[in-house]
């Protein structure tokens, strides 16, 4: 059995569809996540994610933006997207959230706080531990 343990918020009930500016050059298919060639961004049914982070509350305004953040970083700590890309996931969800109705202020003031992050989260060490139990049954 493989298992990792849990923190998540929220998990999809049906799938959510994006267009981004990444364009891999070839298409990225994960259990959850399908980035194609051409910058569609499709979440799958089933995904968990934590929503916006620090001390931003999630809102109807920016709950879209944090989920596509979130996809983006987990292909960057899986390694299908280099991790030096992150301010273009920092910009992507700047993008969706001005789409959604958040105020310029506020997504200033997210930017702001993803720049002091750096891309940290994006890294590879901070990918969920797997943990391995072997069974000597049956």
């Amino acid at each position: 059995m493989k298992y990792s343990k849990s923190q998540y918020k929220y998990q999809l009930d049906e799938d959510e569809i994006f267009q981004t500016s990444f364009r891999p050059a070839r298409t990225i298919n994960t259990r959850f996540l399908t980035l194609t060639r051409d910058g569609v961004l499709t979440v799958r049914a089933g995904y968990a994610w934590d929503g916006m982070s620090g001390p931003v509350r999630d809102t109807v305004h920016n709950h879209h933006a944090g989920l596509c953040h979130d996809a983006l970083y987990q292909l960057m700590r899986m390694g299908h997207i280099g991790m030096n890309r992150w301010v273009e996931a920092d910009l992507e969800l700047a993008k969706l959230c001005t789409l959604y109705g958040t105020s310029k202020f506020w997504v200033n003031v997210y930017m702001v706080g993803l720049k002091l992050a750096k891309g940290k989260y994006a890294k590879p060490k901070h990918r969920k531990k797997i943990y391995h139990i072997t069974s000597k049954a049956m």
